[in-house]
């Protein structure tokens, strides 16, 4: 729930529409096994180090979850210490922090192929006294010729803990580390965007590559390898599933700044600027629409990709809102008369009740009033500004 509600304050994870789902899909299609909450990449090693000193000290079930925040709080001074060190989670809150690395990353863990433990953080806590007689057992077997082929290991052990640990200093990654990190992702996710970039590129990925499909053009500034079509092509449905719902989202807000203009709505300043702002956007989905027609005509397969990578099956609720939204949107006719057009605003108002029903904005009331202005406003960008730190972590490290 905390990671939940710390995702609110970041504007490419608000979803006043509902929807999250098929936006998460294309990310998990692109980039499996990263999230919005994450920052650097050695956390992912951090964590599994912190487990695995658990083990290496027969730390008990019952101690362990005290013992691992500990462990965790204690990463956090070091990496505070005396240091700027960008993208340090707890760096504010230190020893009173809420949301532990190991939260953060624990299900990215098993996709990277670095976690073996099959649960929950809890879960794997739980298991430990009976990890350690299973292991005990093994080595009884193992001194009897009776060994087992491959023994129960809860983490993958080809990069053995450091022997400072946990005396951590930087968020940086050593060649080894940033090489092991690269063939453990390879593992499962070789066949995707993140993966294509950290097996092809030797330089970071630049700043001002701000989305993903604005990849393309640096690489091509980088004299890097092409993206491969199959992978570009989820790249492309990113794109214009965010360009073409891009409207609804300011035209909810616009319909926010009326309702609070009352009167004075003609002259209201943030009305204007959202109608200025639909505008703007009807003048981009112009130029971009040859490829919008090409797109949504096989929008079937669209659904497609979306329905593969989908954590559960995408509700049929939003699936049927993202197409009438986006339905709206291409049309060319409509898309002129987008701000005033009655049936799209009932579309948004019928869509916040059914998402939201009394803390609907749009009902007016006090969570018209906690309205700020301003609500999901920024574009999609499936986890991009994550995603390119944590792979140019990688990208450097491996130099």
């Amino acid at each position: 729930m905390l990671d939940a509600l710390s995702g609110l304050g970041d504007r490419d994870t608000v979803d006043e529409l509902g929807i999250g789902g098929v936006r998460d899909a294309l990310s998990d299609a692109m980039f499996p096994g990263t999230s919005t909450i994450m920052t650097r990449a050695r956390y992912f090693l951090l964590v599994a180090w912190t487990h695995q000193w658990l083990e290496g000290h027969m730390v008990s079930s019952a101690a362990a979850a005290s013992k691992a925040r500990d462990l965790e709080v204690r990463t956090i001074a070091g990496l505070c210490d005396g240091r700027a060190e960008p993208g340090v989670i707890g760096s504010q809150a230190r020893e009173t922090v809420l949301r532990l690395p190991s939260a953060l990353y624990w299900q990215g863990l098993r996709t990277w192929s670095i976690r073996r433990f099959d649960g929950g953080q809890s879960a794997y806590f739980h298991s430990l006294d009976a990890f350690y007689r299973r292991s005990r057992d093994e080595v009884r077997e193992y001194e009897s010729d009776d060994a087992a082929d491959t023994p129960y290991r809860n983490w993958d052990d080809e990069l053995p803990i450091p022997e400072d640990f946990p005396r951590v200093s930087t968020l940086k990654l050593t060649r080894d580390e940033a090489e092991y990190l690269r063939r453990r992702y390879r593992i499962r996710n070789s066949d995707t965007l993140l993966g294509w970039l950290l097996e092809n590129l030797r330089k970071p990925i630049p700043e001002d590559a701000l989305y993903p499909w604005d990849l393309p053009a640096a690489l091509a500034q980088m004299a890097a390898p092409t993206i491969p079509p199959h992978l570009m092509e989820r790249v492309v449905h990113a794109e214009l599933l965010s360009l073409a719902t891009y409207g609804g989202i300011l035209l909810y807000n616009l319909m926010l700044a009326e309702k609070t203009a009352g009167k004075d709505v003609a002259d209201n300043e943030l009305v204007l600027r959202y109608r200025d702002d639909i505008a703007g956007w009807i003048s981009e989905m112009d130029e971009t629409q040859p490829r919008l027609d090409a797109w949504w005509r096989d929008k079937d397969r669209f659904w497609e990709t979306v329905e593969t990578h989908a954590l559960g099956s995408v509700w049929v609720r939003q699936q049927a809102f993202t197409e009438q939204l986006v339905d709206a949107s291409i049309d060319k006719d409509r898309r002129a008369n987008f701000a005033a057009d009655g049936e799209l605003r009932n579309l948004v108002r019928d869509r916040e009740f059914e998402l939201k029903r009394g803390l609907a904005r749009l009902a007016g009331g006090r969570a018209l009033d906690r309205w700020g202005g301003a609500s999901g406003i920024g574009r999609h960008r499936f986890r991009w500004h994550r995603v390119r730190d944590i792979a140019n972590d990688i990208i450097v490290g491996r130099k």
